[in-house]
């Protein structure tokens, strides 16, 4: 447990630290480094596609919003990009049945530790209903330029933005009534 949640530390803290650094080659470097260590990481090619994916939508609809206002910073895309790669790959290596185990509720990192675990399970959730909703709209819908096709897209991200607020605010909730929130 300790090198892996030493290793994890260390990446999280890279993560954090990213946004600091301005000069491009470092930048560089760092992401490239980065983006080898999460694709070593990687249980499955599949898992690649996943992050990959949105990670270039991402970065894409940046630069042409960047183009847009006129203030190009090719850091910012790096930047982004950095810390990206960095946390998910300390999230991979941090061994967190192992963590859950030893956590005692009259610990002061009991409750961070909480957060970051329901924080976990929300996103692994969202994500796994965002593939559910794709993989359906995409059945549907097969053709992204046919009739149909980007209106199906649409109201499947509608519902998937709906569906997560609701179970925010549901956990939200929840966490009031347990006296975890303000």
């Amino acid at each position: 447990m300790a090198p892996k949640l030493l290793s994890s530390i260390v990446l999280f803290g890279a993560a954090i630290l990213v946004p600091a650094v301005d000069a491009i080659p470092v930048l560089v470097a760092a992401v490239i480094a980065a983006a080898l260590l999460r694709a070593g990481l990687a249980r499955r090619r599949q898992e690649l596609v996943l992050l990959g994916v949105p990670l270039a939508w991402f970065l894409l609809l940046l630069a042409v919003l960047q183009w847009l206002a006129r203030k190009p910073d090719p850091a910012l895309l790096l930047k982004a990009c950095g810390v990206l790669l960095l946390a998910t790959s300390a999230a991979r290596v941090f061994p967190w049945q192992a963590v859950t185990a030893r956590l005692v509720p009259a610990s002061r990192l009991f409750r961070p530790a909480l957060f970051l675990l329901f924080l976990r399970h929300f996103m692994l959730t969202l994500a796994h209903e965002t593939l559910r909703t794709l993989r359906a709209r995409s059945m549907s819908a097969p053709h992204l330029l046919r009739p149909g096709g980007f209106g199906s897209l649409v109201w499947a991200s509608v519902a998937i933005f709906r569906r997560a607020l609701e179970r925010a605010e549901r956990f939200y909730a929840a966490q009031v009534l347990n006296g975890l929130g303000p």
